[in-house]
């Protein structure tokens, strides 16, 4: 909850960025009102993407997703423990390595983050995830492919889906630059399926 409330405040001093926001409203009173277990995924064009996720859920509804974030992102200082903390399960994209053997680990250490995921999910709990992967680098305007591992428990589970599209987040920060460009940006967030 405190990274919640800072990213709020940071959101909030940060007059420069302005956002446009669509659904967030009543997400409070839906997601999870079917008494089943919800899954929200979004796209990924910049790691503002998980800021602004963060601050525009409600206390209630971000305290409660475990997301699969990649395993770089717990070696980074400070961010890594954050993450620990918040349960979050690393993965690892066996795609990016030719070695067989470094695939096959990197397979089975994701194998063993998603059970845990689908675990969570099944005991009720909120499952968060960017299906491209990695965050869109190219056209940030095309939603990339999306990578299947992630959705085993939307298949497995009676779920409610609820899907977030970003717009502009790029701008503010890209992939390769830095952040805290001025910038106009939206986020919409609807319930694709209830069951």
């Amino acid at each position: 909850l405190v990274f919640a409330a800072c990213c709020r405040i940071a959101l909030w001093l940060s007059v420069w960025i302005r956002v446009e926001e669509r659904g967030f409203g009543v997400v409070g009173e839906r997601m999870g009102r079917s008494g089943r277990p919800c899954l929200v995924i979004a796209n990924h064009t910049s790691f503002f993407d998980i800021l602004l996720l963060v601050a525009l859920l409600p206390f209630s509804k971000v305290q409660r997703v475990k997301m699969l974030i990649s395993y770089r992102l717990f070696a980074l200082p400070l961010l890594g423990q954050l993450n620990r903390a918040m349960g979050h399960l690393a993965v690892r994209n066996s795609r990016k390595t030719d070695d067989d053997a470094t695939r096959a680990m990197f397979a089975e250490s994701t194998g063993k983050a998603l059970a845990e995921f689908e675990e969570y999910v099944r005991g009720g709990g909120t499952g968060g995830w960017f299906p491209e992967g990695d965050v869109n680098a190219g056209n940030t305007h095309a939603v990339g492919l999306f990578k299947k591992g992630g959705f085993a428990p939307a298949v497995k589970i009676d779920v409610e889906l609820w899907c977030v599209s970003f717009c502009g987040n790029a701008v503010t920060w890209h992939a390769k630059g830095l952040p805290g460009r001025p910038a106009r940006v939206g986020a919409s967030i609807a319930c694709l399926c209830d069951s």
